[in-house]
């Protein structure tokens, strides 16, 4: 990376991230006076370090900055929307403050041409009216990288929701890599420039380019046309002159023979624009069928996320298809066995996004059956305790504690016929939970999406046997995700060769999704 440029850069809270990217150039741009001259003493060291105290703005008469209580919510833009999710939100101070647009701001410290540059955006409010002044004048291409903060609904006068934002973003040309919803009403997100799309701009110009030299040629073409009738007409006038000047007959033929090899000149230029004419067919069709995939991806993408919407808005199963955290087509797998099969409960290795996806179904289908004071019915392992405590957030943020039994549990030593594994420490977890059913025999969904490979051989071997050990007379659902890998593989066989040997009726079912997923059902017909 090169070039940074950071916008509404505040007490510059990511400086040792910022600095670990070696980048030459780092602009750190501030409207508040005190913040700013914090930047300028905390970054003195820094030599590659610029502080701008500055608003960005395309209208310079926003130059008033509002201070508030609330720290985030600090812009050139009165609160609306914001005032709903804090009440309690005051005005701390307001300051005249200098304002730059995007236009200044970037011809003194935007990158040069071909230089690695990331923009990030804190502007509460103005991120938009910055990113669509950009798109205007084509200069936000200058960034492979975007860093944007948003907030889901309007909070400012003047400000839109954070999805129209991300989708000017996407159609000029950016792919949306990483998205933070840590802080729900400040959600942030990581964006990479498609390459492609430059490319196909380029490949557009340059069809443009040629278009323009076809017409030339068949303008000059035209023209070689009218001097070869021209030259026609000379050479009958060349012939009566023959036979009336016998005598000049020598310099006659010198003037045919001239005529003629302008004839051939122009013969030859047809034939060069013939072959020119095939080049510009091929280019084309070159074209036409790279954008055709890549528009068929992009819209495979977005018809998952608006089907997932949609289960979530309306209560409706989307249709099957691909891309989420877990990936959006396993997550419409799992929303689909939820709502049209019977399970007393889900089980599952590796927490995340999955786990809120489980409860979010479970609550909908206890608020349509009007259940009340019903047990935990997710059970969920992790081992890694920060991401346990992320899922945790999650949860609670949902309001979903209360169908998640969550278990921080850390990896400890099992042995299974002399070979020896890392799983989770579960086995008091699913005693417990299996002597709440001691005399039924529960239907149970299993997620298995942990530990990670990089545990062990065969990291995710030793769920099936813990859960036969505890589960005698349950069936079970088990599905592996990433069973492309040739680990998933071969822990799958290991389970299979279980199963036969317990004489347990089974079957297997091959989901078609993007990473490859493996359904194992157990205590059913084969």
């Amino acid at each position: 990376m090169h070039t940074i440029l950071h916008i509404g850069a505040g007490e510059a809270n990511n400086l040792p991230q910022l600095l670990q990217t070696g980048a030459e150039q780092i602009t750190l741009v501030e409207p508040n006076p005190g913040l700013a001259k914090k930047l300028r003493l905390r970054t003195a060291q820094h030599s590659q370090i610029n502080v701008v105290e500055a608003a960005i703005t395309s209208n310079s008469a926003n130059n008033q900055l509002t201070e508030y209580n609330l720290p985030e919510a600090c812009g050139l833009h009165p609160v609306t929307g914001l005032k709903n999710l804090f009440p309690g939100l005051k005005v701390n101070a307001t300051y005249t403050v200098k304002t730059l647009s995007p236009d200044q701001l970037l011809a003194e410290y935007g990158p040069k041409s071909g230089q690695q540059a990331l923009l990030s955006i804190e502007a509460p409010g103005e991120e938009h009216a910055l990113l669509e002044t950009l798109i205007k004048t084509d200069q936000l291409k200058q960034f492979k990288e975007l860093r944007v903060n948003a907030n889901p609904t309007p909070y400012f006068e003047g400000s839109v929701a954070a999805e129209n934002t991300l989708q000017s973003l996407v159609d000029y040309g950016y792919q949306i890599t990483v998205e933070d919803e840590q802080n729900p009403d400040w959600p942030s997100w990581e964006l990479s420039r498609d390459p492609l799309v430059d490319r196909n701009n380029t490949l557009l110009a340059e069809n443009e380019e040629l278009r323009a030299c076809t017409k030339h040629l068949e303008e000059t073409l035209k023209q070689a046309q009218q001097q070869k009738t021209q030259a026609e007409k000379q050479n009958e006038q060349l012939q009566q002159k023959l036979r009336q000047k016998r005598d000049s007959i020598s310099e006659l033929t010198k003037e045919l023979a001239s005529a003629n090899e302008k004839i051939e000149a122009q013969l030859g230029m047809n034939t060069k624009l013939d072959e020119l004419e095939k080049n510009i067919s091929s280019v084309g069709s070159n074209m036409t069928s790279h954008l055709d995939k890549k528009l068929l991806n992009t819209a495979k993408r977005i018809e998952n996320k608006l089907g997932l919407q949609n289960y979530f808005n309306t209560g409706e199963l989307p249709l099957n298809d691909n891309g989420w955290s877990i990936d959006t087509d396993l997550a419409l797998y799992l929303v689909e066995k939820l709502e049209t099969e019977d399970y007393d409960l889900v089980i599952e290795f590796g927490s995340g996004d999955s786990t809120v996806l489980f409860a979010k179904v479970l609550m909908k289908k206890m608020r349509e059956q009007k259940l009340v004071d019903v047990p935990k019915q997710v059970l969920t392992f992790e081992h890694n305790k920060m991401y346990y405590e992320q899922s945790v957030t999650m949860l609670r943020h949902a309001s979903l504690e209360n169908i998640v039994n969550l278990v921080h549990a850390p990896l400890v030593d099992y042995s299974y016929e002399g070979e020896d594994y890392q799983y989770y420490d579960c086995d008091v977890a699913l005693e417990k939970l299996a002597n709440q059913y001691m005399n039924k025999s529960p239907n149970i969904l299993v997620l298995i999406d942990g530990p990670p490979a990089d545990t062990g051989i065969n990291a995710r071997f030793s769920a099936l046997p813990k859960l036969l050990n505890h589960f005698s007379n349950a069936s079970f659902d088990l599905i592996l995700d990433d069973y492309n890998r040739t680990e998933e593989k071969v822990v799958a066989e290991k389970w299979i060769e279980i199963i036969k040997n317990r004489a347990i009726a089974y079957s297997v079912k091959h989901i078609p999704l993007e990473r490859g997923t493996i359904c194992i059902s157990i205590g059913v017909s084969a």
